[in-house]
C-alpha cells in the first residue's frame, strides 16, 4: 500500500517568514506554508473567529487537494500549541472543520540534562516520539499497526479519545553512548509522568487500554517478561 507523508504549516506571518528563509526551508513546499497578514495577537478569540476564519478555507483548500493525491489516507497529525490565539485559536477550528470534511479519518492532536531548554530541543524531543509512533506505518513488520488499528484498540468509547503519549527512555546524548537500559527498565520508565508528553500524572487514574511500541534489538520473551512485571507492580492500574 503506498503510503504518503505531508508537512503542512500554518502560523503568523513573522513565524512561517522564518521557515521560509531558514536552513529547513528545502523540507517545505512553498504552496503548503500558509499565513495570514495579521497575527492572532495571542487571542484565543481571534484565532477561532476573526483572522482565522478568513484563513481556514485556504488552508482546507490545500489539504484537500493534497488528500486527491492520496491511496489511501489513513488520518493527519495536528501539532498546535494549548494556548494563545494562532495555535489553539486556529488549531481547534481548523479540527472542527476536518472532523466535517474527513470525519471518518483520525487526527492525533504532542530530563535530558539540559539546564535551559530551547524550542529546538523540545522540537527534536516530539519528532523523536512521531518518528516511533509511525515507524509501524513507514517500515514494514510482522505486528506493525496503522493508525486506524491504534484508534479501534485504544479508544474504550467515542467521548474517550484522547490518547496519551510517553517515550522513554529520554536521556542526554552524553550518556547514550555508555548507559545501557533493560527492557524491563524501560517499560517501568515508560509509565513514569516525568515520560509523558503531557503533564499529568496517570497514577491518579486508570488505564483503559495501552499500547507499548519497542525499537531497536528486542525480542519477544523479554517483552513479555517486562509487561507481566508492569502488571504485578501494579504501574498500569
Amino acid at each position: 500500500m503506498a503510503r504518503c507523508q505531508v508537512t503542512k504549516l500554518l502560523g503568523e506571518p513573522t513565524v512561517i517568514d522564518e521557515v521560509r528563509t531558514g536552513s529547513y526551508r528545502q523540507l517545505f513546499h512553498p504552496e503548503q506554508l500558509i499565513s495570514g497578514k495579521e497575527d492572532a495577537a495571542n487571542n484565543f478569540a481571534r484565532g477561532h473567529y476573526t483572522t482565522g476564519k478568513e484563513i481556514v478555507d485556504l488552508c482546507l483548500d490545500r489539504i484537500r487537494k493534497l488528500a486527491d493525491n492520496f491511496t489511501g489516507l489513513q488520518g493527519f497529525l495536528v501539532f498546535n500549541a494549548v494556548g494563545g490565539g494562532t495555535g489553539f485559536g486556529l488549531g481547534s477550528l481548523l479540527l472542527e472543520r476536518l472532523s466535517v470534511d474527513y470525519g471518518k479519518k483520525s487526527k492525533l492532536g504532542r530530563s535530558l540534562d539540559i539546564e535551559r531548554p530551547t524550542y529546538t530541543n523540545l522540537n527534536r524531543l516530539i519528532s523523536q516520539v512521531i518518528s516511533s509512533l509511525t515507524a509501524s506505518l513507514r517500515f514494514d513488520g510482522a505486528l506493525n499497526v496503522d493508525v486506524i488499528e491504534f484508534q479501534t484498540n485504544l479508544v474504550p468509547y467515542p467521548r474517550i479519545h484522547f490518547m496519551l503519549s510517553s517515550y522513554a527512555p529520554a536521556i542526554s546524548a552524553e550518556k547514550a553512548c555508555h548507559e545501557q537500559f533493560s527492557v524491563a527498565e524501560i517499560t517501568n520508565t515508560a509509565f513514569e509522568p516525568s515520560s509523558m508528553m503531557a503533564k499529568c500524572d496517570p497514577r491518579h487514574g486508570k488505564y483503559m487500554a495501552c499500547c507499548l511500541m519497542y525499537r531497536g534489538d528486542v525480542v519477544p520473551k523479554d517483552v513479555n517478561a517486562a509487561v507481566a512485571m508492569a502488571f504485578g507492580q501494579k504501574l498500569t492500574e
